[in-house]
Formats: C-alpha cells, structure tokens, sequence
C-alpha cells in the first residue's frame, strides 16, 4: 500500500474516529461504547491516541495545528460533560486525553521526518 493511500484512508478513518469520539464523551454512561476489558483511561489515552495518529497521517503538514486542536477538543468534551446528567468533567480525564495526543503527535511528525529525509525520493 502507498503513502498516498494510507493518506487517503485516513482522511475517512479522521471523521470516523471524531464521530465516535464524540458519541463516547458525550452520551449517557449506560450507552456509552467500551473496548473489552480496557479501563477508563486507556479508552481516554487511545481514542486520543488514534485520531492523533489518523490526522497526522492524513494531514502531515498540519500536525501542530489539529494537536493544538484536538487538547481543546479534549478540553471541552470534559467541560462538555458536566451538561450531561450521568457523565462528570474531571482534568485527570483531559490530562489523559492530552497525554494522547501528544504522544502520537510526537510518533507521527518523527515518523513524517523519517519519511521525509530518508524515504521521498530525491528531487
């Protein structure tokens, strides 16, 4: 599979992933999606995670700005939460979120160096 396709799939996975995010951050409690035998936080840590790394992939040249973008995604879903009425906001939840992102932030843009420098063919 090409750079180029990977990149294409990940623009779908990029809004597949939000569209779960959101659906798990903001639902009740009782409908809310867990990952089997996952605690709390890994969910938090790998959503984070995974929509980092697809953004990333998707839009390389943008990296810094969709972080940037997504901590205040974390960051509000948790206010956001306080507006329903079985979910509660805690910033050990947004620091896990964050946590997340930057961790596949730093993978991808060291793996966006790597593809750059040593992998694109010379011009």
């Amino acid at each position: 599979m090409t750079l180029d396709r990977i990149r294409a799939l990940s623009r779908w996975a990029v809004w597949l992933l939000l569209a779960l995010i959101l659906f798990a951050s903001l639902s009740s409690i009782e409908t809310r999606p867990h990952l089997w035998m996952a605690g709390a936080n890994l969910e938090r840590f790998s959503g984070f995670f995974a929509i980092t790394a697809a953004f990333g992939l998707a839009y390389p040249r943008r990296l810094g700005w969709l972080a940037l973008g997504l901590i205040c995604l974390a960051i509000g879903l948790e206010v956001a939460q306080t507006l329903v009425s079985s979910r509660h906001g805690r910033p050990h939840d947004a620091a896990i979120k964050i946590a997340g992102v930057v961790i596949a932030a730093a993978i991808v843009a060291a793996g966006n160096k790597i593809e750059e420098k040593w992998l694109r063919p010379s011009r």
